[in-house]
C-alpha cells in the first residue's frame, strides 16, 4: 500500500491500491463464485463479517453489484412464476348483459339508465296518517310509500304516535304540569321568538353564552302571560340568578323579619332548662358521695 492518506472516490469507496491495511480483504475468485449463488448478506454471515465489508470488496474488485430485489436473488420457483402469463378474467358461465336479463338490469341501474316498470306510475293512495291527502303509492325507485314526504312521517303524525300514553316509557302521567309546559312545543316556540327578537344576547350584560328566556312577570303568578312574547326577555344564567335574588329580597314581607323579643324569650327558656339539668346532676353526684361514705 502506498504511503500517505487513503484515497476515496465520489461514492465514498477506497480507490484501487489505496485500501488500508486494517481492512478485511476477501479472495476475488471465491467472492465471485459465492456472489453468483447468494447475496451480500449471506456472504457476510458466511464469513462472520458485516455486509458493508462484502460490498466494499465487490467494489474494489469491480464486480457488478446487483440491485436490491433483482430477480437473480429470488428463489427459482418465484422466478418461474413471474415468467408465466397473468391469469384470465373470471368466467361468468358465458353470461353477459346482452343475454342475461338480471345482469342487464344491474348494469343499467349502476349506469343510471334503468327505467322502472310503468305499473308503479300514476297510482294514488291515501296518506296513512289520516290527513286525507292522496299521494303516489310508489317512489321513483319503485319502493312503497305510506306518508307524505317531509310532513307526516317526520312531523305531527310521528310525534302523536310516540307522545303520552303511546310512548313506551309512559308511567301514568306522573310528570308535573310545570315540566310539561316547559317541554311543550308552544313553550319552545315562545322561547325561540324571544331569542330572535333580542338577537340571542343577554339584555343586561350583552353576553351570548348560556342564555335563558326569562318571564318578566312571574311564570307561576301570571299563567295567562306565560306565552306572551312581550312578557319575556333574554338573559344569561348569571344575570338571571341575580335578578331572581333581587326579586326575592324585595318581596320578603316585614312580618317575616325576625322578632328580637321572641328570640330573647327563647334564649331565656333554653338557659333555664340548662340550669335545671345542672342542678339535677349536682344532686345526683352529692347522693352518690353520701352513699359511698356510708359504705366506708
Amino acid at each position: 500500500m502506498p504511503k500517505g492518506q487513503p484515497k476515496r472516490d465520489s461514492s465514498g469507496q477506497f480507490t484501487e491500491g489505496t485500501i488500508p491495511s486494517n481492512k478485511i480483504i476477501l479472495p476475488k475468485k471465491k467472492l465471485e463464485r459465492l456472489y453468483q449463488k447468494m447475496g451480500s448478506k449471506k456472504i457476510a454471515d458466511f464469513y462472520g463479517i458485516s455486509k458493508q465489508t462484502v460490498l466494499r470488496n465487490l467494489h474494489e474488485y469491480k464486480i457488478i453489484i446487483r440491485k436490491v430485489g433483482s430477480p437473480n436473488k429470488l428463489p427459482k420457483y418465484w422466478r418461474e412464476a413471474l415468467k408465466k402469463p397473468k391469469s384470465k378474467p373470471n368466467w361468468s358461465k358465458g353470461q353477459t348483459k346482452e343475454v342475461n336479463a338480471s345482469l342487464r338490469k344491474t348494469s343499467e341501474k349502476l349506469l343510471g339508465r334503468y327505467k322502472y316498470p310503468e305499473k308503479h306510475e300514476n297510482i294514488k293512495v291515501e296518506c296513512a296518517c289520516g290527513c286525507g291527502e292522496l299521494i303516489d303509492k310508489y317512489d321513483k325507485k319503485g319502493r312503497r310509500r305510506y306518508y307524505k314526504e317531509h310532513h307526516c312521517k317526520s312531523g305531527k303524525f310521528t310525534s302523536e304516535r310516540v307522545n303520552g300514553e303511546n310512548n313506551y316509557n309512559w308511567k301514568g302521567g306522573i310528570s308535573p304540569i310545570n315540566t310539561k309546559i316547559r317541554r311543550s312545543k308552544k313553550y319552545n316556540k315562545w322561547r325561540d321568538e324571544i331569542y330572535k327578537r333580542d338577537y340571542f344576547k343577554c339584555q343586561m350584560c350583552g353576553s351570548k353564552k348560556d342564555i335563558i328566556a326569562h318571564h318578566i312577570k312571574n311564570f307561576a303568578d301570571y299563567p295567562d302571560l306565560r306565552f306572551d312574547v312581550n312578557n319575556g326577555m333574554t338573559l344569561c344564567r348569571s344575570c338571571h340568578l341575580k335578578l331572581h335574588r333581587q326579586e326575592r329580597r324585595e318581596k320578603c314581607p316585614k312580618e317575616m323579619e325576625l322578632d328580637l323579643e321572641l328570640v330573647q324569650r327563647g334564649l331565656e327558656m333554653v338557659e333555664a332548662e340548662v340550669e335545671a339539668e345542672l342542678v339535677v346532676l349536682e344532686l345526683d353526684e352529692g347522693l352518690a358521695a353520701v352513699k359511698g361514705n356510708a359504705n366506708y
